[in-house]
């Protein structure tokens, strides 16, 4: 065999035996750190990270007779349901070898693609899912040949209105203002206000865009269609009452509790003693 060479610091630098015979042994010793048969050695000029000696064996690997990469032959269906429904995107694919599947959503805040846990089969089902869950999906079909991506397909979850905070009483002077507002999809909400000015906020979630209407004992106020009541300058029998909102979408319809507006005009000394 090859004689060892010395390196600056005293230590043995390793040689390679190699002669006609079709064994080989790596180190000293009786039988070294290998001792069996070597087939397309290579000699890099820098260490190989963890992944490449497995991406280079696969790269090079023979392929079966026949084989072929993915073809997707059914692609996933966009979709539009409900809030609480259980949704099942699928596709299909051939390939030989067999493939895998790899399903992923589009994160809608850092705009990537993000595997979704389990999704490893040709369908995924999704329960009870919420508008959170509205966003784009797409597979990934994989073997040893190639990979094929989906073309996205479109979650869309409609929700039915929902209060998340009823309208309060409301108690005015004569003369004074109350607006009392809907605000949508709102985590919080500000807070009441009373005054010569009184604003009442109402919490309500739901999706798609939300129509509204609002009753005064129980008939609608005529072009009261807006999510905001506005009563100006308010006047007792004119004013005065129970009211309620209607609010609807695609998808449902929700009214509020009754609230009282009650108006009370304040004490006046007609005469002094």
């Amino acid at each position: 065999g090859s004689p060892e060479n010395t390196t600056p610091n005293g230590d043995t630098d390793e040689t390679l035996n190699t002669d006609s015979s079709p064994t080989a042994t790596i180190g000293s010793g009786p039988a070294g750190f290998f001792n069996g048969s070597l087939d397309e050695v290579r000699f890099y000029n820098r260490a190989l990270i963890a992944d490449e000696p497995e991406s280079l064996y696969k790269l090079e690997k023979p392929t079966e007779p026949g084989s072929y990469s993915p073809i997707i032959t059914l692609e996933p269906l966009s979709q539009t349901v409900v809030s609480g429904d259980t949704v099942t995107l699928f596709t299909k694919a051939k390939a030989k070898p067999a493939p895998t599947f790899t399903w992923q959503y589009l994160d809608l805040n850092s705009k990537l693609w993000k595997n979704i846990s389990g999704g490893t089969t040709a369908s995924i089902t999704l329960s009870n899912v919420t508008t959170a869950d509205t966003t784009s999906y797409h597979v990934i079909v994989k073997n040893s040949v190639g990979e094929k991506t989906s073309k996205s397909a479109k979650l869309a979850v409609l929700d039915k209105p929902q209060f998340t905070q009823q309208p309060a009483d409301t108690l005015l002077m004569v003369g004074a203002s109350a607006y009392i507002q809907v605000l949508e999809n709102r985590a919080t909400l500000p807070v009441n206000t009373v005054g010569k000015t009184a604003k009442v906020y109402v919490g309500v979630t739901g999706s798609p865009k939300l129509v509204y209407q609002w009753f005064k004992n129980g008939k609608p106020i005529p072009n009261a269609i807006k999510n905001k009541l506005s009563l100006k300058k308010v006047d007792p029998g004119k004013d005065s009452g129970t009211y309620s909102v209607t609010i609807t979408n695609a998808v449902g319809e929700v009214t509020s509790n009754d609230f009282t507006v009650t108006i009370i005009d304040p004490v006046k000394i007609t005469q002094h003693p």
